[in-house]
C-alpha cells in the first residue's frame, strides 16, 4: 500500500497529573501516562520517511 500524502501532526510530551486530582500508581505503571498537547509544525522542522516494522496492518473491511 503507497501513501501518497502522510498528515502529520506535532506533540509536545508534557509532564502530568490525573484528571481526578488524587490517583496514585506505581512507578512503572506512571512511567506510561503523559498528557500530550498538539502544537504548531516548526518552521525549520524536517520529515523523514522511515520503514514501518511493526506488526502487520489487516485492512479489515466492515
Amino acid at each position: 500500500m503507497e501513501i501518497e500524502r502522510a498528515i502529520c501532526s506535532k506533540f509536545l510530551y508534557k509532564d502530568h497529573t490525573f484528571s481526578d486530582g488524587e490517583s496514585e500508581v506505581g512507578k512503572e505503571e506512571k512511567d506510561g501516562y503523559g498528557w500530550l498537547e498538539e502544537i504548531e509544525m516548526p518552521e525549520n522542522s524536517q520529515i523523514e520517511r522511515i520503514e514501518y516494522r511493526g506488526p502487520p496492518v489487516i485492512d479489515i473491511v466492515s
